[in-house]
């Protein structure tokens, strides 16, 4: 008979402490930078380079005030793209601008594990590549996989991801590139 009671006793304030300190942040802004590795076609004339962005991210609670394992997110990012260096030196004898741009607009959904602070996240969104020279820009269908971690330290959370990117569009655009991210997530 005494044991039920003990458990009781030892299960009952486990159980009521991890479900106040899940409850921490249902929306988060985040900021992050990171660099951005182009394959493919967009390897041609583009080099490694930086990405900045910022996301929004909303996680709802389950009635016992928890946060659930699955959050939608939208994000803006933006990678002023390193030009290789036979690229830029065509572009500048052709009197053409020797800048190139990655700018996209993406939602999607995080799925996070109860176990780790590990996630999962897919996604879609548009994205505008202007390329080197005078060249049109393109528009084009953003997809992406990825994974990462976000960490609680109170009172705001670190991430980082990897995410793999695959663009189609019109006029045989197509990229692919690897982005990878820090960053500070702050809750309200």
């Amino acid at each position: 008979m005494r044991t039920p009671a003990i458990l009781a006793v030892l299960v009952l304030p486990t159980v009521l402490l991890v479900g106040a300190t899940d409850a921490l942040a249902q929306t988060r802004l985040a900021v992050f930078g990171g660099g951005l590795v182009p394959f493919g076609d967009l390897e041609d004339t583009t080099e490694s380079s930086f990405r900045v962005g910022a996301r929004m991210e909303y996680q709802p609670v389950n009635a016992r005030g928890q946060r659930r394992l699955l959050a939608w997110f939208a994000q803006v990012a933006f990678s002023p793209l390193s030009v290789k260096a036979e690229a830029q030196e065509a572009a500048r004898l052709a009197g053409a601008s020797e800048d190139a741009t990655l700018f996209g607009v993406e939602a999607g959904t995080r799925v996070y594990s109860r176990t780790a602070p590990l996630f999962l996240q897919a996604g879609a969104g548009w994205a505008r590549f202007d390329p080197p020279g005078d060249g049109d820009a393109g528009d084009a269908l953003d997809f992406h996989l990825g994974a990462g971690f976000l960490v609680p330290v109170d009172p705001m959370f670190l991430e980082a991801d990897v995410t793999l990117h695959q663009g189609i569009g019109s006029d045989d655009l197509s990229f692919t590139y690897v982005a990878a991210h820090g960053g500070l997530s702050l809750p309200f």
